[in-house]
């Protein structure tokens, strides 16, 4: 057990602690501000390798989107789509493939496709809870794109995203906590916040091109699915719609320079012919995590 920012506490198993499991750093601040704890050595986002801490364990509740509290589960029972419907077959059908490539295949999914035609909302949760609103039918037109959706959304459980960034924001709370008052301070917090959760969609996007190109799927539906969203989304009222085009429109470019690189990679080579590929050794390094992630799956399935 390991006392975390102010008030909380992290339950940390064992072997997510590294080479170094006693290296534990304290800051204090005086008086009642807190204090909070960090863990090192960092450990590694799977497939990118970047280094980040994350201090919560999946089983951790915080990590659990709190549908009990937010949901009348008897409306969402009501509005619960029949096994049978073709949409949830569907959603089965390519979450069984996407479990295959992402070393989930021991899980049981819940699967509830709700009746909610104006929402386009989807996610998956630890506890193997998989949401989809059934106005995300209105724009998926065949497999490969829903499993660009459920491939991203995949990719931030297997990654730890959601850890990484509930840690981020609880060290960052108590980092700011003197000075929590001044609204420069407060605006730093969320732009920092914002930019590391922008990092990482990138890697999610990344990790959920190669799930649903290991799992046999076209990753183009990708990019045509993308450009789907960024339609829909042009619809709605936004601050800066002409800065919200680019940055969409950018969105899809580095998908599309990204597909040969995944493709690459899934076939056991490396590419670096596009304009989005980096450097030959950090390309070397993602293929070896890659190779990594799947070696470590296939021991999960043969129970090593």
């Amino acid at each position: 057990m390991v006392r975390g920012p102010g008030d909380h506490t992290f339950f940390i198993p064992q072997e997510s602690l590294g080479s170094a499991p006693n290296t534990i750093y304290g800051i204090y601040y005086v008086g009642k501000l807190g204090y909070f704890w960090l863990m090192g050595p960092q450990d590694q986002v799977p497939i990118s390798g970047r280094g980040r801490y994350n201090l919560l364990p999946p089983s951790d509740p915080r990590l659990q989107i709190s549908l009990q509290q937010n949901t009348d589960w008897i409306e969402v029972e009501q509005s619960r789509l029949p096994r049978d419907h073709p949409n949830t077959q569907m959603i089965n059908s390519v979450l069984a493939h996407l479990a295959v490539a992402a070393g989930l295949d021991d899980k049981v999914w819940d699967v509830y496709c709700l009746d909610a035609p104006s929402s386009h909302k989807r996610f998956i949760q630890d506890n193997d809870l998989v949401v989809v609103h059934s106005g995300l039918f209105h724009i998926v037109a065949n497999e490969d794109e829903l499993a660009a959706l459920l491939s991203s959304s995949t990719a931030w459980q297997i990654c730890g995203f959601y850890g990484e960034n509930i840690t981020r924001k609880l060290l960052l709370n108590d980092i700011f906590r003197p000075f929590q008052l001044l609204k420069p301070v407060s605006i730093l917090r969320e732009n920092i916040l914002n930019s590391q959760k922008e990092i990482c969609n990138k890697e999610a996007e990344f990790c959920g091109l190669l799930l649903m190109t290991e799992a046999g799927f076209d990753p183009e539906g990708y990019v045509s699915i993308q450009r789907k969203s960024h339609k829909q989304s042009a619809l709605e009222v936004c601050n800066d719609p002409k800065a919200e085009a680019e940055k969409r429109s950018a969105e899809v470019k580095w998908l599309t320079e990204m597909i040969p690189e995944v493709v690459a990679m899934v076939g056991g080579k490396i590419l670096l012919q596009n304009s989005a590929a980096t450097d030959l050794d950090t390309a070397m390094r993602k293929k070896r995590n890659w190779e990594k992630f799947k070696q470590n799956r296939r021991q999960k399935v043969q129970g090593l």
